[in-house]
């Protein structure tokens, strides 16, 4: 499967063998662990750069799937420029459903414990809060997912606290604070709380 990933000049099949790869990226540590020995990581880093949608959803599965799974696996994919380059996807991508699942493997690269270092993800924080703040994720779940990194990384630290205030999401975790779900209020609390220690 992961020659036919490799196949560039037959786009249906490298397709096909993706998808497969992220079912099984999707299962046990030791499944997914199988993928990143034979080389998964780098590959589906690359694909994120492909000019075809389908290819570059698949990746972002798989990515988001793989540093769900443990935070060692998340910081080889940090390393290997996944975080970067998912960031550009979503600058190049107008598929709201692809930018929702973008926004789903960002805030996995950013959260676990430890927490990966503020160097390593500065450059999706301000994505993450302008999908918000435009209103490009309309799945409560995985705003709350953006919602919680943004609070981890906005915390006791000016430049960063600013980072979210610039990006205009404020009006919109503000409104957080209306909806009824726990797991939306708790992380837009926090993050409001994150700022209120911040510069007057």
């Amino acid at each position: 499967m992961i020659q036919y990933v490799k196949q560039l000049d037959y786009p249906q099949l490298q397709l096909e063998a993706t998808w497969a790869l992220t079912n099984v990226a999707s299962g046990t540590t030791i499944q997914c662990q199988s993928i990143i020995d034979k080389g998964g990581i780098p590959l589906f880093v690359e694909l994120l750069k492909s000019n075809n949608t389908g290819i570059v959803e698949q990746a972002v599965w798989a990515i988001g799937n793989i540093s769900s799974d443990c935070v060692f696996y998340r910081d080889n994919i940090i390393r290997a420029g996944g975080l970067v380059n998912l960031v550009e996807a979503m600058r190049r991508m107008t598929d709201e459903g692809l930018i929702k699942h973008c926004c789903w493997a960002l805030s996995n690269l950013c959260r676990g414990s430890p927490l990966p270092k503020y160097d390593h993800i500065r450059h999706a924080i301000p994505m993450l809060c302008q999908a918000i703040a435009q209103g490009k994720i309309n799945d409560k779940d995985i705003t709350a997912d953006c919602c919680w990194a943004i609070s981890y990384h906005s915390d006791s630290n000016r430049n960063k606290i600013q980072v979210v205030v610039d990006s205009g999401v404020l009006p919109r975790i503000v409104g957080n604070l209306e909806d009824p779900a726990m797991g939306l209020l708790i992380p837009s609390i926090r993050i409001l709380g994150n700022i209120s220690t911040g510069s007057a």
